[in-house]
């Protein structure tokens, strides 16, 4: 008890640390030790719960059209794989895998799905408070425009439970300076699901395109864009909007770190390029801006030419592709709550235009067209000075494959 002194009322002596008494602090300890625990051990369960799910992989994430090893052989190599590596193989039919000596393996990353992946990330370079900025496409529509980067036009939001065709008709109504396309997508989207293209012809409206549509009401909110109109080149190779996948990160210098780019076309008159609804995609030379061999698809069947117009996939040139870099640059260095972006870049005759920005990007994607992660020591180098890496083995391989470069 503590008296005070003027009254002589007895009161209690409260202790405060930081605004708070003794108890609340050690009950947030408490929790604060709870969550590390809980943090330590997701990733284990996550584990045990995959290796459950290895016979769907066997089963369904593999195209025995395309992969020629044998089916015991492909069983081995995926254990090998989850217990020698400590990961999935979800990346093992578009990496083409059973083409590589198993050392070579080491050398892929995978999916940045996978549970160790995932919590390196999250705990270093993609912190899930800022997931938001990217994850909302209104949200990073607008922080695009506030850092003078380039964006397709916003027109409105549809709410949820509204009628898409409705909304879109009283947009023209009451606008008619809108493009000749327009886009309504999700505004939390992922994978081009839920996206629906109309044409604008005076008040005549058109629906041209929807990917996933269930409903002529919005599920939920969604964002009304206008279509951009690709490069006329790129139109020569397909008539989908077709785009530049780029990542890149950011190194402890803040530099920025080409990861690898590659361009997706659609197929089928598909207006998307996504490879999961039927896109092809092929490797960029980011220094030459060109495409590199041949094209694959989700499935890792290749393509020399594009299935539809035919055009050779080797050599062909991207268009202001020293603007695509630049772009690419700009957007991780001034909105770089993420230090490692995929970026979504469609090309116009007037130069780049950023159409998304993912934080969680399709690495098994990217190493399946691109190639190994670690083949290149840059790359390997940035990812070890963030400790993204931690099988022991793997870094043992990777060490030793570039060390066998350096004696030759």
């Amino acid at each position: 008890m503590n008296h005070d002194k003027e009254s002589g009322a007895p009161r209690l002596k409260i202790v405060e640390l930081n605004g708070r008494n003794k108890i609340e602090n050690i009950y947030i300890y408490i929790i604060r030790v709870l969550r590390s625990l809980i943090g330590e051990l997701v990733p284990y369960l996550r584990q045990v719960i995959r290796f459950l799910f290895l016979p769907y992989a066997y089963a369904f994430l593999i195209d025995w059209k395309v992969c020629k090893k044998s089916k015991i052989g492909v069983v081995k190599d995926f254990l090998y794989i989850f217990f020698v590596f400590k990961t999935f193989p979800d990346h093992y039919q578009q990496c083409r895998l059973w083409e590589k000596k198993p050392q070579e393996w080491a050398l892929y990353w995978g999916s940045n799905y996978n549970p160790f992946q995932r919590r390196s990330l999250f705990r270093v370079l993609q912190l899930p408070k800022y997931r938001v900025v990217y994850e909302d496409k209104r949200l990073c529509h607008d922080i695009c425009v506030l850092n003078g980067i380039s964006t397709p036009k916003e027109y409105m939001i549809v709410a949820p439970g509204e009628n898409i065709e409705r909304a879109v008709s009283r947009l023209v109504e009451t606008n008619r300076n809108l493009s000749k396309r327009i886009v309504v997508k999700p505004v939390n989207g992922k994978g081009g699901h839920g996206i629906i293209f109309f044409e604008i012809s005076g008040s005549e409206i058109n629906s041209l395109f929807s990917s996933s549509r269930k409903s002529s009401h919005a599920v939920e909110s969604m964002i009304v864009q206008e279509c951009i109109e690709q490069h006329k080149r790129l139109n020569e190779v397909s008539k989908s909007i077709n785009t530049v996948r780029f990542v890149t990160a950011l190194d402890k210098r803040e530099q920025v770190v080409e990861l690898g780019a590659y361009m997706r076309f659609g197929s089928c008159s598909s207006l998307i390029d996504n490879l999961s609804k039927g896109g092809l995609a092929v490797k960029i030379d980011t220094k030459k801006g060109c495409l590199v061999g041949s094209g694959q698809n989700i499935a890792g069947k290749s393509f020399p030419e594009h299935p539809d117009s035919g055009v050779l996939f080797k050599d062909f040139a991207i268009p202001c592709w020293d603007q695509v870099r630049s772009l690419a640059s700009t957007v991780q260095k001034k909105i770089n709550y993420h230090r490692i972006l995929g970026m979504d870049i469609a090309i116009t005759d007037s130069g780049p235009v950023i159409i998304e920005i993912n934080s969680i990007y399709d690495n098994v994607g990217l190493e399946g067209i691109c190639g190994p992660l670690f083949s290149r020591k840059d790359i390997y180098d940035l990812f070890m000075s963030y400790k993204l890496i931690s099988c022991k083995r793997q870094i043992l391989l990777i060490e030793k494959w570039h060390a066998s470069f350096e004696v030759k």
